[in-house]
């Protein structure tokens, strides 16, 4: 069927019917059906209307691409397993045997009909029977090191339940999982563990884009995923999984080898609901919410917000990650609730918030005559006071008008 003008509705309802019947009559002979056309008429109009027919589609697109994927027209999810043929050049001139012939260029990956260079092997183990792998997931097994490395396959090619990738499993708790977009990846052990529990592909992650590999630092192992997360495992940590904005938090700070380490939990939601976090190994997190993104905070910092409360404290949510102070002498960090904590080597970590955070930035913060705060703000009999290096500041009930007293 070529190119026709699918804007006519009559036109493109005649075809549709033509080709149903055909493919219909194919079935009924015990035959499998095959359409050539152009993507932008023929076989746009046959994956809006029905992809699962015909069984085999040979698309004309000249445009250059030999891929049998990635067409304008029509989605990868259409005709996936080994069902297409794109026909991606046409008009041109080539010699054999001294004759020229103008041909048309295609790139094939649809099915076989009648004898021809197999995509299938049966690989068969001494427990698990025969089972059949197959084009791209057979490449990958091969390359991997075969039934030496993965074991013995488990089960055919399979469809994966969201009916867009294929995947065989093995017994050397080994997968290799396949879509038209990512192509074959394997997964396996610990990290496949953590996969299969987070609901597999159809899990927030969606499906591997990386083999497991191995951290910079000879460490941990991992393996990365289509919906922008990533599982790490390491001996002592075990195997996390980690996404989204927080993933790419992570990524700016270094990944494994900054301060934080590697995750030691998945992603999870804060307790008020509003925010995640991922917690790390060297005593540090990451928080995000909708609002302010995701920063880190971590060490001495963290303890002392965590004994306040986490985020449902008077402080709330990261805002910075941890930051020097100018003076070189101590670390902060600020937070959702107009607060912020503040930690030296001789003070210790303290908080510092509200009218009392604003009179202590007004006169300079640390530079300022009181230094450092060396205390949580806490009640006196007409307000409010937070102690400091040098002096304190109150908040009088009166008056809410926070005063500071520096010491002569």
């Amino acid at each position: 069927m070529e190119a026709y003008n699918n804007a006519n509705s009559s036109c493109t309802n005649s075809v549709l019917a033509f080709e149903d019947a055909w493919t219909n009559e194919m079935h009924r002979l015990g035959l499998v059906s095959g359409i050539y056309g152009s993507s932008a008429s023929t076989i746009h109009d046959l994956a809006a209307h029905n992809p699962n027919s015909p069984d085999d589609v040979w698309f004309a697109a000249w445009n250059g691409s030999t891929s049998v994927f990635g067409d304008a027209f029509f989605p990868n999810s259409a005709w996936p397993n080994h069902q297409r043929i794109h026909q991606y050049q046409g008009g041109i001139n080539q010699s054999f045997g001294g004759v020229t012939l103008n041909i048309d260029l295609n790139s094939v990956d649809g099915a076989l009909a009648g004898a021809g260079a197999p995509v299938c092997q049966t690989v068969t183990g001494p427990v698990t029977g025969s089972h059949q792998v197959c084009g791209a997931i057979l490449a990958k097994y091969l390359s991997l090191g075969g039934a030496f490395v993965l074991g013995w396959p488990t089960t055919d090619e399979t469809p994966t339940p969201d009916g867009v990738g294929r995947f065989n499993h093995f017994t050397n708790d080994w997968s290799i999982y396949w879509t038209p977009s990512t192509g074959a990846w394997s997964i396996h052990g610990s990290i496949r563990a953590k996969w299969t529990s987070l609901g597999w592909e159809r899990s927030v992650l969606g499906y591997p884009t990386t083999d497991e590999g191995t951290t910079p630092d000879t460490v941990g192992r991992y393996n990365y995923f289509s919906g922008h997360g990533a599982i790490y495992w390491t001996p002592d940590t075990g195997a996390s999984s980690i996404h989204g904005a927080i993933l790419d938090k992570w990524a700016s700070l270094g990944w494994e080898t900054s301060f934080l380490g590697y995750p030691v939990t998945d992603e999870t939601g804060t307790p008020d609901g509003v925010g995640r976090f991922n917690h790390f190994s060297n005593n540090g997190s990451i928080y995000w919410t909708p609002t302010r993104g995701p920063w880190s905070i971590h060490g001495l910092i963290r303890d002392k917000w965590a004994s306040l409360g986490w985020e449902t404290s008077f402080l709330g949510y990261p805002v910075t990650d941890e930051t020097g102070t100018p003076d070189g002498v101590g670390r902060f960090n600020f937070f959702s609730g107009h607060g912020s904590i503040y930690s030296t080597p001789d003070t210790g970590q303290w908080s510092v918030h509200g009218d009392i955070l604003d009179k202590w930035a007004s006169m300079g913060w640390e530079t300022s005559c009181l230094g450092y705060p060396i205390s949580d703000e806490f009640g006196i009999s007409d307000g409010r006071q937070t102690n400091f290096q040098h002096g304190d500041i109150m908040w009088p009930f009166s008056t809410h008008v926070a005063s500071a007293a520096c010491a002569q």
